[in-house]
Formats: structure tokens, C-alpha cells, sequence
């Protein structure tokens, strides 16, 4: 099991650290073994991992052109690999449950995915051109521009289901990556 956030200012002063430092901490307990926090202007991310991965898949890659942080069973390194002639289209070729940020430097793209089933959780939230994404919801309400408002007009969805289905979440800023 892994953790992964990021913050990404498209516009203005790239994120602040003690935000990035406040995700990983709201993913700690998703991985404690090791910890890894990138800095890719505009944007800067969070990683950690248990030491014991089940399918040995390496869970992080960043090298000049790509960062790519996974949760779950996709293939870091065969994401970036196949991104440069592929782009996102390589995405559908993972398998098992996953969740997946990339960040590509030289498009200034960030691109975010689930396996089809949505195993793995991934929520992100916008302001203006500020954007914020985890693989846990409560990591992303410590940062001052989300709200944790209660979405009212998802509540009625959560009470019969148990369940909010993506995009919605309980949270009014905060929405699912969809599978």
C-alpha cells in the first residue's frame, strides 16, 4: 500500500512546503517506510510506501521529463517508459487495483487515474488555478484553501447507498477521481 498527494499552483508561487509536508503527513499511515517529497515547480508532491510492495512494482519514478507516483499495482517505470510515445493512452495497459499521478514537466501536465474498477481512492480539489490531489481525503483538508463543508446534496446518496459515487464525495470541495 502506498500514499500519494501533490499540490499544483499553475499560475503564482510555486506550493508552499509546509503544505506538502502537511499531505504526507495525511498519508503517512498509508505507507511508513518510505517517504518521498518532490519538488517539480509549479507542483510538489508526497509519496510513501510500506517496504513490503505485494507485486514488487516500483510505486515512484521521476526523471527529467515525468514524476509518477502510484498506489497500488501499476508499474511506475513502465508508465514512464511507455509515456513519451503513448502519452495517457498507456494508462489502460496497467493492471490490478491502481491509482496514478503523473506529472509531465515539459507539457505542464498533471494527469490523475484509476483502475476501471476504482480499488484505490483518489480525491483532488481546485481553486482558481491552484490544485490539490490525495489518495486520502482527509490529507487534502488541512490545506487552508478546501473547505470541509458538508456537501448537503450528496448526503441523501451516502445514507441510502453507504456510498457516494465518483465525482461526489461528503466533502463540498473535494471530489473522486472517477474509475
Amino acid at each position: 500500500m502506498s500514499g500519494i498527494a501533490g499540490i499544483v499552483h499553475f499560475r503564482g508561487a510555486p506550493p508552499d512546503r509546509d503544505q506538502v509536508h502537511q499531505l504526507s503527513a495525511g498519508v503517512a499511515h498509508r505507507g511508513s517506510d518510505d517517504k518521498a517529497l518532490i519538488y517539480a515547480p509549479p507542483a510538489a508532491f508526497a509519496h510513501r510506501t510500506f517496504a513490503v510492495q505485494g507485486s514488487g512494482t516500483p510505486a515512484r519514478l521521476e526523471d527529467e521529463r515525468l514524476v509518477v507516483l502510484v498506489d497500488g499495482e501499476a508499474d511506475s517505470h513502465r508508465i514512464g517508459r511507455d509515456w513519451p510515445t503513448r502519452g495517457a493512452l498507456c494508462l489502460p495497459h496497467q493492471s490490478g487495483g491502481f491509482a496514478t499521478a503523473v506529472w509531465d514537466r515539459m507539457e505542464n501536465a498533471l494527469w490523475l487515474a484509476r483502475d476501471p474498477c476504482g480499488t484505490r481512492p483518489l480525491f483532488y480539489a481546485r481553486d482558481g488555478d491552484k490544485f490539490a490531489f490525495s489518495s486520502c481525503m482527509r490529507a487534502l483538508l488541512g490545506i487552508p484553501w478546501i473547505s470541509a463543508e458538508i456537501a448537503i446534496d450528496n448526503l441523501a446518496e451516502y445514507l441510502s447507498f453507504r456510498y457516494t459515487h465518483a465525482p461526489r464525495t461528503l466533502v463540498r470541495d473535494i471530489h473522486a477521481v472517477p474509475p
